[in-house]
């Protein structure tokens, strides 16, 4: 073995052995009230963000402003701060509507709190009372707004 690759391999070996750190842990939130119902334990509000960034189309700051983009207007592209909205999923099955069939799907929308707080991304000066996306499979649907839920109770506990 070459004396670079050695040096290279002990390298990468040392790196693997470097203690891992995590996020430390909100303690104003308990265990259940950070808790997916999968299972999944958030440490804070930027460990939920980077898993509903993993997803959807998700960009937040620490301040709890959320960009949501589906992808077009009509799926659902939001910008809002998560403090200001009430949050709630309705979920449908199969229906006549669309071309042919619509498919299951849950809708996912948020409502103003004080007034108008949410916009379109692109469209930033128009103020809504409401936004809303639309995710084409119910299981991610409770995935997102579940995990949409704890980032509001982080938001409101810190």
């Amino acid at each position: 073995m070459s004396p670079i690759l050695r040096a290279f391999c002990m390298l990468l070996l040392s790196i693997a052995l470097l203690p891992v750190t995590t996020a430390q842990q909100d303690p104003t939130l308990s265990v259940a009230e950070r808790t997916l119902p999968s299972g999944t334990v958030f440490a804070d509000y930027a460990d939920a963000a980077i898993f509903l960034r993993g997803l959807i189309n998700a960009g937040s700051d620490p301040y709890g402003n959320l960009t949501l983009d589906m992808g077009s207007a009509s799926a659902g592209r939001c910008l809002f701060n998560l403090s200001d909205v009430v949050l709630a999923i309705e979920k449908r099955d199969a229906e006549p509507g669309c071309t042919e069939m619509c498919p299951p799907r849950a809708i996912i929308s948020m409502e103003c709190s004080h007034g108008p707080c949410a916009s379109d991304p692109f469209m930033k000066d128009m103020k809504h009372n409401n936004c809303s996306f639309t995710l084409f499979d119910h299981a991610l649907g409770d995935h997102v707004y579940e995990t949409l839920r704890i980032m509001q109770r982080f938001l409101r506990k810190g």
